[in-house]
């Protein structure tokens, strides 16, 4: 995890914040952990003449069974109302990776709110992979602790703005993204065979959509310069591949009538 400002926003580490897992540590050259392990980094900019302050987080979620609520849709339909028990159980490692993902958002806010409040800062600046969509209920839940996604913010064309895209991203192996997990795998063996090959190519399917899951939030960060997004990382080496597997978030914010920018991204 690294956060990076020009020396002018005289930047300053605050803390790492321990947001899932138990017992475990990690270091610059070695790790150990029973069990996963996510951290936030939470540091500090200064903004130049005024002295104003602004938290800045970075953020890397629990990416387990990252799946749209549209799948879960489908499961249902295929199995029927009268096999409720099949589609919880199906259902379970789901719900158990979004009560993680929501869990840290929770534990994160609490913990940006306390500094907000006894240090005076003007703002939050939350950045980084969520490993969610916008029509998750964990998006919802970020929404509702106080966060604003810019990407709906700022003015921008029709396209939407995938930081995750198997269709243009060749470094997205469609083999490796397609496996299914074996505890999925258990849990559908138990529908009919016809269920199951619906229910598993619905999955595939889900599993290769485009997606928005990396977000630049923000609870009060200059709420009245106008602000464009767009992705940045999209560039490709000379065999056809981009820098990463996820594109970065771009935030230009326009400071005044003049043309001044300055230029926000996280990853």
């Amino acid at each position: 995890m690294v956060t990076l400002a020009k020396k002018k926003y005289r930047l300053n580490r605050i803390k790492s914040l321990k947001t899932l897992g138990s017992f475990g540590m990690c270091r610059s050259t070695w790790g150990f952990q029973l069990q996963e392990l996510r951290y936030v980094l939470i540091s500090e900019i200064t903004w130049p003449g005024s002295g104003t302050k602004y938290l800045i987080a970075n953020v890397h979620k629990h990416s387990s069974f990252d799946n749209s609520i549209k799948f879960l849709k489908q499961v249902k339909e295929l199995i029927g109302e009268e096999q409720s028990k099949l589609y919880s159980q199906i259902s379970k490692p789901f719900k158990k990776s979004r009560r993680k993902r929501k869990r840290g958002l929770s534990r994160l806010m609490e913990e940006l709110k306390r500094l907000r409040e006894n240090g005076g800062y003007a703002g939050i600046l939350v950045g980084g992979d969520f490993n969610f969509d916008p029509y998750s209920r964990e998006y919802k839940k970020a929404l509702n602790l106080g966060l604003l996604d810019t990407h709906e913010m700022a003015i921008r064309d029709s396209r939407e703005l995938y930081t995750w895209d198997p269709v243009g991203n060749d470094l997205i192996v469609e083999d490796v993204e397609t496996i299914i997990p074996q505890i999925l795998g258990k849990a559908v063996s138990k529908a009919s065979s016809t269920d199951q090959a619906e229910i598993l190519s619905a999955f595939q399917e889900d599993m290769l959509r485009p997606k928005r899951i990396d977000y630049i939030f923000v609870d009060s960060f200059l709420p009245n310069a106008p602000l464009r997004q767009e992705l940045f990382g999209l560039t490709k080496d000379q065999d056809g591949l981009p820098a990463s597997d996820h594109y970065g978030v771009l935030n230009i914010y326009s400071l005044n009538q003049i043309g001044i920018e300055r230029k926000i991204k996280p990853n």
